[in-house]
């Protein structure tokens, strides 16, 4: 049981940086940012998605821990690295439509 807690920790940890709890402690507010992130779509270049690059390395961390597990805790670790899997995906097509 320990272990199935340990591999979900970092699942759990990239739940909690989705929640809007992780506005705090920004420097930059919310309006300035999106004033920012128009100026760079005027002048060619992406937005800067912090949050999104933040969750899409977590993530990516999280499927190796799952991948290198030792155990398939009845077929848990198996549905929690195809979940994953899906949010990377996820992650990746906001990112990829924000660039259209």
């Amino acid at each position: 049981m320990r272990k199935l807690a340990t591999l979900l920790a970092p699942v759990a940890l990239i739940g909690a940086m989705m929640l809007p709890a992780t506005t705090i402690g920004r420097t930059t507010s919310p309006v300035r940012r999106a004033t920012q992130n128009q100026n760079q779509r005027r002048r060619g270049r992406p937005e800067n998605h912090a949050e999104l690059d933040g969750a899409l390395r977590a993530l990516q961390r999280a499927k190796a821990g799952l991948e290198h597990a030792s155990h398939d805790f009845g077929g848990h670790r198996v549905k929690a690295l195809d979940l994953t899997n899906q949010a990377i995906d996820e992650v990746k097509q906001a990112l990829a439509s924000d660039q259209q």
